[in-house]
């Protein structure tokens, strides 16, 4: 067996799976690395990224949250989410499309100088060397990912939250608290 992280090791061995009579391993998604991030010229906005599925669980929802609160303090916080949203049922003869309600929430709350929905990149690596840092607000408190990875190879920081901290650690790598708290998050931007 491989898995991909320590964490998905120890669940398999909860989940039942003896791995001490099979031959595993742990296999960390592999990532090239790319050149240095260009540096941020003073008095521009701390250019924030969002990479992932727009959907409950990796946190999207939650990028409204946080531009709610920055706009609220006139923060000087850019946040640029890219991602597709999979497809919902609302009933099931009507499809849901993610990206667009929120893309639309961001322009009726009037958050677009904190946060704007880009949709799909192909060219993540291109977007991240724009950027001063990644936000990873999961639901599932997973501080890991291909996003997470990629970015760290860039040199970027990461804020998130979650109990496995070897990928983010705590002011080497960027922030990682242990559970979702916005204000936490928002003192870190």
């Amino acid at each position: 067996l491989i898995f991909i992280s320590e964490n998905e090791k120890k669940i398999a061995s909860l989940a039942g799976v003896n791995l001490k009579k099979i031959p595993h391993r742990v296999l960390y998604n592999p990532v090239e690395k790319i050149s240095k991030v260009p540096p941020k010229k003073k008095g521009d906005k701390l250019r924030v990224i969002y990479i992932g599925t727009l959907d409950y669980y990796k946190g999207s929802k939650r990028l409204i949250e946080l531009a709610k609160c920055l706009k609220k303090i006139n923060a000087k916080v850019k946040i640029n989410a890219f991602g597709t949203s999979p497809r919902h049922k609302k009933w099931f003869f009507l499809s849901r499309n993610i990206y667009k309600e929120l893309k639309k929430q961001v322009i009726d709350l009037g958050l677009s100088d904190w946060l704007e929905y880009h949709g799909y990149t192909i060219n993540p690596e291109d977007e991240m060397l724009k950027s001063d840092m990644l936000i990873h607000p999961s639901h599932y408190n997973d501080p890991w990912g291909r996003n997470i990875i990629e970015a760290l190879s860039l040199g970027l920081p990461v804020i998130t939250h979650g109990k496995y901290n070897i990928f983010v650690r705590n002011n080497v790598t960027g922030l990682i608290f242990e559970e979702w708290n916005i204000n936490k998050y928002i003192d870190s931007l």
